[in-house]
């Protein structure tokens, strides 16, 4: 699979991903940098004409993807330095929820990967 890792999302996470065998680019090395909502939408756009997941810890972000959903966007429910931890522990479940559709919001949690079918409102 491949993922695109939002600005928030810290570089140890990408190295996760990587050594189970994924591809993984962060929005700074696309030059997606910002704090704006245009540049989240930015992000999304550039992920899903890649066939890419967008992964964040961003609340605000996935708010928006939650009401308009683009591709798949997946939100790291934990800080960010628990994140190497949480994201191997639940990388199956999410491989596997996001295997489902093209289309979806999903958050990780500690115990569960919880799927968002996709809205638009």
């Amino acid at each position: 699979m491949r993922f695109l890792l939002d600005n928030d999302v810290d570089h140890a996470v990408a190295s996760v991903l990587r050594a189970a065998g994924h591809d993984v680019v962060t929005a700074s090395a696309v030059g997606l940098a910002g704090e704006e909502a245009a540049v989240d939408d930015e992000v999304t756009v550039y992920a899903t004409d890649r066939d890419m997941v967008v992964v964040t810890h961003d609340r605000e972000f996935t708010a928006r993807r939650k009401r308009r959903t683009v591709g798949l966007h997946v939100r790291l429910m934990c800080a960010q330095p628990d994140a190497v931890e949480v994201l191997p522990a639940r990388l199956e479940e999410l491989l596997d929820k996001a295997s489902w559709t093209q289309t979806a919001v999903l958050e990780v949690y500690r115990t569960t990967v919880r799927h968002h079918p996709p809205r638009w409102d």
